[in-house]
């Protein structure tokens, strides 16, 4: 397992989607996971401690688990097939240990708000062709064309959500 912090989100001009970027610590890599709009707000809102009116779904889902007295032990990148992510949320009740199935973006807005640690399965680095600070998963002509093209696409060029 390798420990991640969040350290930004956003939007690939290219393909008009956000991305989160999750710095892996001891690695010094970067993996990118490209969500929606709304997700991609969800962890922003996390990020800055925005606070709403009214609870957002997150925001319930942690009132929620407040009120029955469980906590957010982790987050977890657990695995990646076909190109597609998949993420634990690692809850604690009592002394039991439970682990949910999440999309990333939910298990890593979830662990934002608890303050709990995110962390990346060292399955993703064996599966995943990480490389520097990018990671190639279309292995096709015109994959490798885009990589070229994020690796040496200026930090300006991307706008900060």
């Amino acid at each position: 397992m390798y420990k991640a912090v969040v350290e930004n989100v956003r939007i690939d001009k290219t393909i008009n989607l956000p991305v989160i970027s999750l710095k892996l610590i001891e690695k010094n890599k970067i993996i990118p996971i490209y969500v929606g709009m709304l997700e991609a707000s969800a962890v922003v809102s996390a990020m800055q401690n925005v606070k709403f009116d009214r609870p957002m779904t997150h925001d319930l889902f942690k009132n929620i688990l407040g009120e029955l007295n469980v906590s957010v032990a982790k987050a977890e990148l657990a695995d990646i097939r076909d190109n597609t992510y998949y993420a634990k949320i690692w809850l604690m009740l009592k002394d039991k240990i439970l682990d949910i199935d999440a999309r990333p973006s939910d298990a890593i807005a979830i662990a934002l708000r608890f303050d709990a640690p995110i962390f990346v399965n060292s399955k993703i680095m064996e599966k995943s062709n990480l490389k520097d600070d990018y990671q190639i998963m279309d292995t096709s002509e015109q994959g490798k064309k885009l990589a070229k093209y994020l690796q040496n696409l200026p930090a300006d060029k991307f706008w900060k959500v």
